[in-house]
């Protein structure tokens, strides 16, 4: 759901509520923050990742007009509209909102056609006020006002109302702290200035397009409804083009043509500005429009063209696209991206040339993967019973890895264990699925996870790269929100992603800063990282980011890009490892008291195998050859008997889980008796060795196991019985 709320809905709002009614000279202020902050401001929705941020306009310095200048002191008492302190047009006024409930008023004079300009700074230059701003009509008492514009946190927390003044006369402004704060903290300075058009209409079109140049700072206004205003200006080639808008009473929607002044080449539909690579230069178009299509005499707006510093990284080139809402993302051993995409649930693989086919769907919430040392997919997300970690072969085949946990991010060590974040701790697998240790992240929610080159553990959260030293996190990095996915290449350096800011940022191996940015074309968060591998599984030095699409439009939104290889100073560190194949992938049923013998194997070993069990029981009677990886013996008891087998050769090693089941013969009371009165071929030697197993194991097959057997079966008559006790003969035990 989008919500548009606009200046005029809530002036009216303020209209209702103030106008023409007894009041006192607080009751301008709006007691909700929400209110405060959708007056003179539009509200858009953004990624849940940066919904909580409000984006801060930019200066408009340089759209001010030239006015004779003065600082002035704030004078109490000045807390009410008659005893409002008399200020004029250019002055900066430093005041300070003290006690907690204060308001300070100021009256001046305006003349009509004069768009005015008032601009608090506070909390930026760290005050501890809060500001909110009223402008109001000249004729207004304390008891009988006007409100012609109120705003809160235009910049950042600081507030700023630009207002066309039709008739001239005292108009009335003031100032005071949110939800009534004050304090000798609470300082401001106070611009009241004006704003000069620089627009000239006609400018309806490309063809009448206002000439411009990058480093202004346009002032305009759309008007009437429907008004569409155009700017030309001429941009070189290997620019990265910064247009950023201010608005008060409307939310301005601008269009950047190519030097034809009719190709689209992006908008700003998804974000609050427009960047965009110039590769080729020339003379490029701006539309400004009301984003609803509307106009009026207030729809001031004021855009800065500037430029953005790029990178060794730049420009970046589309890689893939369609990709939906792309998360974490791996690369396989012949070069293949797998990337996840959590709005359908899925995860896709990327060939070299950017075709997106579906590997597995329905696997829902689905957040990151990775390819694990048998190079299968692990990917966090849920099933019907909740949460799980999906094990996905490159096929499409699922399994269960592990169930039960909600995983944010995940990535396999050096040695094969496999590390999962959920919100408060990382969890340590081992590579079948068992857990082995935990850390907490001290309540950080984490993004990505990696491993550097020296084999440590590093994750990132919110503005800070944290490095596991003796099992507890370390800062190593602190930046701007919000940062995501982090590689390391092959000597260490580490790059780390900002989507907010739309940008990849490298670092050396010491952590300190080598390229801000590294790269900032056609990147938007929040954004993953991974570097290739070609087809015989070497890395290379080519580095891909995943786009959610903060701030981008389609094909680079849901996309992935590639940096500029020129750029790029090594290849990437492997991301886990292989482990060795460890044939076959099942064991052979047993028999109690039959030779079980079977043969594991490791594919393409280039050494003699060392075998150990790492978990788990052998049946009783059957045992792991070391040196030989024959599993043999006679099982001596029934049931199901699940082990962990490891297997090292030349340096390289390989798991594999097993199950052995062993199950009893079947055995006939006749075949049995007629054995036991020495029919040639009646039983088999297994089947005696089985009788004697489950009997009185005395290392043949005699009466005693015979009747045991027989009592086993339920057909050993009491009467018989009886007889043979009678007779002293202890077939229980016959040693």
């Amino acid at each position: 759901m989008v919500v548009v709320k606009t200046a005029a809905w809530s002036i009216a709002l303020l209209l209702l509520t103030a106008v023409m009614r007894p009041a006192v000279a607080q009751d301008w202020l709006p007691s909700n923050k929400e209110v405060e902050r959708s007056i003179n401001r539009t509200a858009r929705i953004f990624p849940d990742r940066y919904r909580a941020v409000l984006l801060a306009p930019p200066s408009l310095i340089g759209a001010r007009a030239e006015l004779p200048t003065a600082t002035v002191v704030e004078m109490e008492p000045n807390d009410s509209l008659v005893l409002a302190q008399t200020v004029t047009l250019g002055d900066t006024i430093t005041g300070v909102i003290d006690p907690s409930g204060d308001v300070d008023y100021f009256a001046v004079a305006i003349d009509s056609g004069t768009i005015i300009d008032l601009d608090v700074d506070a909390s930026q230059f760290g005050s501890a006020l809060d500001p909110i701003i009223g402008l109001f009509a000249p004729n207004s008492t304390d008891a009988n006002f006007i409100v012609l514009a109120v705003n809160d946190d235009s910049d950042g927390l600081d507030s700023r109302i630009i207002y066309p003044i039709e008739s001239s006369g005292t108009y009335f402004v003031g100032i005071a702290g949110f939800s009534g704060g004050g304090s000798p903290a609470h300082t401001y300075t106070f611009k009241f200035g004006t704003l000069q058009l620089t627009e000239q209409e006609p400018n309806d079109s490309s063809g009448e397009a206002n000439l411009v140049a990058i480093g202004d700072a346009i002032t305009g206004v759309v008007n009437p409804v429907g008004d569409s205003d155009y700017y030309a200006f001429d941009v070189p080639a290997g620019t990265l083009v910064s247009i950023a808008p201010s608005s008060g009473a409307f939310f301005p929607s601008m269009r950047f043509y190519d030097t034809d002044g009719i190709t689209e080449l992006t908008n700003n539909d998804f974000s609050f500005e427009i960047e965009y690579f110039v590769a080729v230069g020339g003379q490029y178009f701006l539309e400004v429009r009301d984003f609803g299509a509307g106009g009026d005499p207030a729809y001031f707006y004021t855009v800065e063209l500037g430029t953005l510093q790029i990178g060794p990284g730049d420009p970046t080139t589309l890689f893939a696209s369609g990709i939906g809402a792309p998360g974490g993302m791996s690369v396989g051993g012949s070069g293949d991206l797998f990337v996840v995409d959590f709005s359908d649930g899925r995860v896709v693989r990327v060939d070299a040339s950017g075709n997106v086919t579906t590997v597995a769907s329905n696997l829902g919430g689905v957040s990151d993967v990775v390819i694990d040392g048998f190079g299968d997919l692990l990917v966090p997300g849920f099933d019907n019973a909740g949460p799980v970690i999906w094990r996905i072969t490159t096929s499409g085949q699922r399994s269960v890895f592990y169930s039960g946990m909600f995983g944010t991010a995940i990535t396999v060590g050096p040695t094969g264990d496999v590390w999962v974040s959920d919100f408060q701790y990382i969890v340590r697998f081992d590579p079948l699925g068992n857990i082995k240790d935990s850390l907490s992240t001290g309540g950080v929610s984490v993004s990505d996870l990696a491993f550097s080159p020296a084999g440590e553990l590093h994750y990132t959260g919110f503005d800070t790269v944290y490095k596991i030293i003796g099992g507890a996190p370390q800062s190593v990095v602190t930046t701007d929100p919000f940062i995501e996915g982090i590689a390391f290449d092959r000597d260490g350096y580490l790059y780390v992603a900002n989507g907010f800011e739309g940008k990849v940022i490298l670092f050396d191996p010491s952590y300190q800063l080598v390229s801000d940015p590294f790269a900032r074309t056609n990147l938007g968060g929040p954004i993953n990282l991974v570097f290739g591998r070609d087809t015989s599984g070497d890395m290379t030095a080519n580095l891909f980011a995943a786009n959610l699409g903060f701030g981008l439009n389609p094909p680079y939104a849901g996309g992935l890009v590639e940096m500029n290889p020129a750029g790029m100073r090594a290849a990437g560190w492997r991301v886990g490892l292989d482990l060795l194949v460890i044939q076959p992938a099942t064991l052979v049923a047993g028999t109690v008291g039959a030779e079980y013998r079977e043969t594991l194997q490791v594919e393409g070993a280039s050494a003699a195998v060392t075998w150990s069990l790492l978990s788990g029981l052998l049946p009783v009677g059957v045992e792991l050859g070391v040196a030989t990886g024959i599993i043999s013996g006679i099982p001596e008891e029934p049931g199901e008997f699940p082990f962990t087998v490891r297997g090292e050769s030349g340096g390289s090693f390989g798991f594999g889980s097993f199950v052995i089941v062993v199950s009893n013969p079947t055995v006939t009371v006749s075949g049995a008796a007629d054995a036991i009165l020495g029919v040639p071929g009646a039983l088999t030697p297994d089947l005696e060795r089985f009788l004697d197993i489950q009997g009185n194991g005395n290392g043949s097959y005699d009466i005693g196991d015979f009747l045991i057997h027989v009592q086993a079966d339920g057909q050993l008559l009491l009467s018989a019985q009886r007889a043979v006790d009678h007779l002293g003969i202890d077939w229980r035990d016959d040693r």
